[in-house]
């Protein structure tokens, strides 16, 4: 397997200032071998671990013994920085009783050695992980200080090379921010958003001044780092409220590569992204009383006629209504659940969303004379599932029953329960797609595996198969929009992420092309299939976006279906809303334009999308369902004299570190302890096997 060599910024051009550089290193050399601190080979780096105390006591020293030395100061910053490339050793130097923060802030505001500060602060946070709060605090301040002071001198090859490292590492300390450990103490120190909104600030004077000259591709994925991938989340209404953030982010979806065009859209999409749940759908008198004599309004009339109404939602949900409110009604009066468990889950397969919420609201105490009667006695419907499936289970209709006890848990909020009684129901049915359908609206990791196999059954429900290829295109949209965020091209997570995004197209084209106009979730497919398709066209549309209009013209005719059925305004969700920014900056970004084209032009790969992309995709697309890390891929720490010391990751968090065990059963992944392994296990215990010894 190739090595992916990971990019490693010089803390200096060498054209500038080789005399300062090759002193730094130099004298980081010297200090290593007088202090016998072997930092050339996997094995040196397991002996630091194991006498860690003793090496940083050393260097503290050296430190001591030359007050004022520039020069020692930087030699002894720059081996830190080389043992910070194990991120254990990395989290030991930043222990809150350790002094090394201090020495190397004391470096960094040297202007004549504070690329080798910034270069060890850079290689320090670029692994994230548990980066402690106090070290966020106290470097943010500084290193804007830094970036401030480069600024003044936009003319220094030097201060716009050491700009662009402090942007870096500000990019990995906000990204790292909301998992940074707090201080226990109760007195921690507040990070202020106008922190981060300077930093945002001097980002963008900074590319204004010196983007087109000096920027390539690594630093345009901090920036996006910066303003949005990790810092963001916790930031959010800062970076919302810079105009010229948003354009920028935004104009990366109109840039030539499409690598860059997959950041910004994953940008823009975390900048809006909540964890609000959507607005519930409850009855309405319009779909009580929706039947094929309904007089609709001549706009929505005609497109839902067109569609076929017998086909609509609104139809199908008023029909379920009535069914069960018979239903409901002869069982009050002759008490026969197995017949209303029947009647019950025989709509619930025909339903196109889950009915629990309209029927349980809708038969409270309706009729108070037959109520008195059992089982409804000032009980909701909904509240004696469990008693028809109880009645169904005794006569071996168990398939009905799962149907029901699946309702009732998800109702409830027993998502546990639901998943087990679908999970009884595909043990006993395989070939019921109505059981995958529940599994698959959990929106995580697994939603994509059950919704193919929900795909794959015959006689599929209509509502059902909407929903499985709405549910897969949400979570593979999720899944490929972080993925081709960062992954190179022509690597097995680069091609496993343009799957994942040509399933999310594919998907949401067949709702917005193919569901009933009144779905309810259609207005969201709409959102995300115009977020994606802007991605894909890039610079093929116009600064206008004409050419979606078509796709405009049916949103705003399904806001007005939302509005008439559901009697509320169409919700305001967070896709919306990052849909619109992008409409409203997509003719913003003239400007970056040149900017762009240079990125793009030293871009490490080319970034296409494959030519069959477009095409409707054959069989199964996403065969085994989730992405995977090459858990033996090495880190590259480069040595002054040209050596590489590779350091693997961990399995399980990712972390790079000399001091990783193998899985004693198959050998073949590695774990920083046996929290990492445990935690692992899941995942790994179907692949992992002894190895086959032949003789």
């Amino acid at each position: 397997m190739a090595l992916i060599q990971p990019r490693i910024r010089q803390t200096a051009p060498k054209d500038v200032v080789p005399a300062e550089i090759l002193g730094w290193e130099g004298t980081a050399d010297t200090i290593c071998k007088t202090n016998r601190i072997n930092l050339s080979h996997r094995y040196g780096f397991k002996s630091v671990h194991k006498n860690f105390k003793t090496v940083l006591s050393k260097l503290e020293d050296c430190w001591d013994d030359s007050p004022g030395d520039l020069k020692v100061m930087a030699g002894v910053v720059a081996v830190l920085r080389r043992i910070a490339g194990d991120v254990h050793l990395r989290d030991k130097l930043f222990e809150e009783d350790c002094s090394c923060l201090q020495k190397v802030l004391a470096v960094v505001r040297e202007p004549t050695i504070a690329g080798a500060a910034l270069g060890m602060l850079h290689d320090a946070t670029h692994h994230h992980g548990n980066i402690p709060y106090q070290v966020v605090f106290e470097t943010v301040p500084v290193l804007i200080e830094v970036l401030e002071k480069c600024l003044a001198s936009p003319s220094n090859k030097m201060d716009v090379e050491n700009a662009f490292t402090c942007i870096s590492v500000l990019a990995h300390l906000f990204s790292a921010f909301p998992c940074s450990p707090r201080p226990t103490c109760g007195c921690e120190p507040p990070v202020q958003p106008a922190m981060y909104d300077k930093a945002v600030q001097l980002t963008l004077d900074h590319m204004e001044v010196n983007g087109q000259l000096h920027f390539d591709w690594w630093d345009l994925h901090h920036i996006l780092c910066l303003f949005v991938l990790g810092s963001a989340r916790h930031f959010k209404e800062p970076l919302a409220q810079s105009p010229d953030a948003i354009a920028f982010i935004v104009a990366c979806l109109r840039s030539s590569c499409f690598a860059i065009r997959c950041r910004g859209m994953h940008s823009i999409v975390q900048l809006y992204y909540t964890l609000t749940p959507q607005v519930p759908h409850q009855t309405t008198h319009t779909i009580e009383n929706f039947g094929l004599e309904t007089e609709l309004p001549p706009k929505i009339s005609e497109a839902m006629t067109r569609y076929g109404l017998d086909k609509c939602v609104s139809y199908a949900l008023s029909k379920l209504l009535g069914v069960v409110k018979e239903a409901a009604i002869e069982c009050r009066k002759d008490g026969d659940l197995i017949k209303l468990g029947k009647t019950l889950a025989e709509q619930f397969l025909l339903s196109d969303m889950l009915p629990c919420g309209l029927v349980c609201a809708y038969f409270v105490n309706e009729d108070p004379v037959v109520s008195t009667s059992p089982p409804f006695t000032g009980r909701r419907l909904v509240d004696c599932l469990p008693e028809c499936a109880r009645a169904m289970r005794a006569q071996n209709d168990h398939d009905a029953a799962d149907i029901l006890d699946t309702h009732y848990c998800a109702r409830m909020g027993n998502r546990k329960g639901a998943d087990h009684a679908a999970l009884a129901g595909i043990l006993r049915d395989p070939g019921n797609p109505f059981f995958y359908w529940v599994m698959a609206r959990k929106l995580d990791a697994s939603t994509i595996i059950w919704a193919e196999k929900g795909l794959e059954c015959t006689d599929i429900p209509p509502y059902i198969f909407w929903e499985l290829h709405y549910y897969r295109g949400c979570a593979a949209m999720t899944f490929a929009t972080g993925q081709l965020s960062h992954a190179l091209q022509y690597s097995p997570i680069w091609d496993k992420a343009i799957a994942y995004l040509k399933t999310a197209f594919h998907d949401l084209r067949i709702i917005v092309e193919r569901a009933p106009p009144d779905y309810q979730y259609m207005l969201d497919a709409l959102d995300r299939y115009i977020i994606l398709g802007l991605t894909v066209a890039g610079l093929d549309l116009s600064s206008d976006l004409h050419e979606i209009s078509g796709l405009l013209d049916q949103y705003q005719l399904t806001e007005e279906i939302y509005e008439f059925i559901w009697e509320q305004p169409p919700p305001d969700t967070w896709i919306k809303r990052a849909r619109l920014a992008i409409m409203a900056n997509w003719d913003k970004g003239a400007r970056w334009e040149t900017f762009f084209a240079v990125i793009a032009d030293v871009a490490p790969h080319e970034a296409k999308l494959p030519e069959d992309f477009y095409a409707d995709p054959v069989g199964k697309t996403l065969a085994n369902g989730e992405l995977t890390r090459a858990t033996r891929t090495p880190y590259l720490i480069w040595t002054p004299n040209k050596k590489q010391v590779r350091l693997y990751s961990c399995s399980w968090c990712g972390y790079s570190t000399a001091v990783l065990h193998n899985c004693t059963r198959c050998k073949l992944v590695l774990y920083c302890n046996k929290e990492c392994q445990r935690q692992d296990w899941p995942k790994h215990k179907p692949h992992c096997k002894s190895p086959v010894i032949e003789v």
